[in-house]
């Protein structure tokens, strides 16, 4: 078994997740990591939307591969899987190839229901792969990430 959890400022457990294989624990360690630094809008201070996000790859020269674009080498990227609806963040190598361990699966819809409001809402976590690429782009521009 493979457990995740997520710990608050406090100190105190608050998410807590078991998984039978170490991919699916990493992708939601990674996709928790990446929801909690979106919402706290420390380095992106707007609404993740496509069109802000292409200002932003355009403002900061990021190079990435955007949903159905060819692959290209050392390259953070973003496409859609339509069947399984899911958005999927990955990182190329030197070969143009997609490092399979280094790509993290969002949902795509999901339904929350907020009993304390009696309120139901669907959100789609396309903004949170955008936020990743986004993320991730930056730390290659940077040299802040190894494709060993």
């Amino acid at each position: 078994k493979y457990e995740t959890f997520y710990v608050e400022d406090q100190g105190s457990i608050r998410l807590s997740y078991s998984f039978d294989n170490e991919k699916e624990a990493i992708d939601k360690m990674l996709q928790e990591n990446y929801r909690h630094k979106c919402y706290n809008r420390k380095d992106i201070k707007e609404n993740i939307t496509k069109e802000a996000t292409l200002r932003i790859i355009k403002e900061e020269k990021l190079e990435v591969i955007w949903y159905d674009e060819a692959l290209k080498p050392l390259c953070s990227g973003i496409k859609h899987d339509k069947q399984r609806d899911k958005y999927i963040s990955f990182i190329t190598n030197a070969k143009a190839k997609i490092i399979e361990y280094r790509s993290i699966e969002f949902d795509g819809e999901v339904v929350v229901f907020l009993e304390k409001y009696n309120y139901t809402s669907t959100y789609n976590d396309e903004f949170l792969a955008l936020y990743a690429l986004i993320n991730r782009a930056r730390m290659i521009k940077q040299n802040r990430i190894s494709f060993v």
